[in-house]
């Protein structure tokens, strides 16, 4: 079984525990004014069926939450404009995904504008300092032992020195480590939290993982990391 490593793993499969992304955007018009009552759908990469709507509210906006992390594609149709399509859209997991502006054209619905996600987005629902590694990255990446825990020390703010890894200087122990979304630490010694877990993990289980070195998200649980 696959996992998302977020210094936290998330699962590809659907399970209770796992942490999900979230998608947040506008729509307007070619002056930009907003559109209200627009329907706004999220469909997997290559697929045309829906598997998660919402209607932008009377300011354009919209909000899709409890999204698996994967590429998905956005359908975005209102009666009078064009239709639009925002091609490979990117949810990682226990973040927010911002799109800008989608602006519709006059149009009939029939006609159809395509454009694809760009793959640089600024985040700006929190105040979070992480980085995502995907599985292809994680593939070409040297390690010694095939564990993903060595792969944290590849982030901006992460040393060992002599001695355990730690993350901006704090204590070990307040680093919080978890596999779809579950504390999977040493609870009872943290001492080593980013250099050992109980329930051993290979990096071949792993499809990306994340770490939050500053302003985590509450969603993580406990810890400053």
């Amino acid at each position: 079984m696959f996992h998302n490593l977020a210094l936290s793993l998330i699962s590809l499969t659907p399970l209770a525990a796992q942490v999900t992304g979230r998608l947040t955007g506008r729509v307007v018009d070619t002056s930009g004014a907003a559109i209200p009552g627009v329907e706004v759908k999220l469909a997997l990469a290559g697929q045309l069926r829906p598997i998660l709507t919402a209607v932008t509210t009377s300011d354009g906006l919209f909000s899709i939450a409890g999204i698996r992390p994967e590429i998905y594609g956005v359908m975005v149709e209102a009666a009078g404009f064009r239709k639009e399509t925002v091609r490979s859209v990117k949810i990682d997991p226990a973040s927010e995904a911002a799109l800008p502006p989608i602006k519709l054209e006059v149009g009939a619905v029939t006609e159809t504008v395509e454009v694809g996600a760009s793959t640089q987005r600024v985040q700006t629902a929190n105040a979070e300092i992480s980085t995502t590694v995907t599985n292809e990255q994680l593939s070409k990446l040297p390690t010694l032992d095939r564990s993903p825990l060595a792969l944290v020390r590849t982030q901006a703010g992460v040393t060992n020195g002599r001695g355990n890894t730690v993350i901006n200087g704090q204590w070990t122990s307040f680093t919080n480590v978890t596999i779809d979304g579950i504390n999977v630490q040493d609870n009872f010694l943290r001492d080593n939290a980013l250099d050992f877990w109980p329930n051993l993990l290979l990096l071949d289980q792993v499809s990306e993982f994340t770490v939050a070195t500053s302003n985590a998200s509450s969603a993580f649980g406990f810890g400053s990391s």
